[in-house]
């Protein structure tokens, strides 16, 4: 209940829901992350925020018991479900960001007026700018050559590989390292892009978080349209079946 409350904005039931079945699904599916320091999961959004009771509030309360004991499967097995804020009009697949086996595919996530439906997230566009001193340093590198270098990107826009002063690195790896050296949320995700003007960096880009799984503020956004939990869940797991765990 604590980690629906804590991972999902109140407001729309169905969209708390959905969060209630991903969340469940996750936390089965993900057992062992962190078997090697002598637990399942963390607390953290590395895993599923869990902040305890603080958290718990009688509509996701009422979401987790709505679906209770309800998982997402594919083709019989748990369904990897992650989830995001915001994914900018486009979610991309675990194959891709994360290079975990996955069929899942990433998902246009666009409204009747082709613009995404995280629309109303505070992060839909979002700039930062620093200097490639401050970057380089974040990074651990020299300042040598360009600082933000796209190698490869998946079709739905998102950064999977780039070089930065030289250095290769993923997606998820560069927006990790300078998250834990300049600030977490700085490079919000990496559908984006940076330009260099003199010693200033400036990266602009949509939406916040790996941008696979489900869009948290497009479910909501789902919601407001009517759409049921069931018709959400679908929408982000295409072939992915809601039903009860063993």
């Amino acid at each position: 209940r604590g980690v629906v409350g804590g991972e999902q904005l109140a407001g729309r039931p169905e969209a708390l829901k959905a969060q209630a079945v991903v969340s469940r699904t996750y936390a089965l599916a993900g057992r062992g992350r962190h078997q090697t320091f002598g637990y399942q999961l963390c607390d953290l959004t590395h895993c599923q925020l869990y902040r305890g009771r603080d958290d718990e509030r009688a509509e996701s309360d009422l979401a987790v018991s709505a679906t209770a004991g309800e998982v997402l499967r594919h083709q019989g097995a748990l369904e990897p479900t992650f989830f995001h804020s915001a994914c900018g009009g486009a979610t991309s697949s675990p194959a891709d960001v994360f290079e975990e086996p996955s069929g899942q595919p990433g998902v246009l996530d666009l409204d009747a007026a082709k613009k995404p439906l995280c629309g109303e997230s505070p992060n839909a566009r979002w700039r930062w700018e620093t200097t490639r001193a401050r970057l380089a340093a974040g990074l651990g590198v020299p300042a040598e050559g360009p600082a933000f270098e796209v190698v490869r990107s998946d079709p739905q826009g998102r950064v999977l590989e780039l070089k930065s002063f030289g250095v290769p690195l993923s997606g998820t790896a560069f927006q990790s390292r300078v998250g834990r050296a300049l600030g977490f949320e700085k490079v919000k995700s990496m559908k984006g892009r940076a330009s260099e003007q003199g010693e200033a960096v400036r990266f602009e880009g949509h939406g916040l978080g790996h941008g696979v799984g489900l869009c948290q503020y497009g479910a909501r956004e789902l919601a407001r349209q009517g759409r049921d939990y069931r018709a959400i869940l679908r929408h982000y797991f295409p072939g992915g079946t809601a039903a009860r765990a063993d």
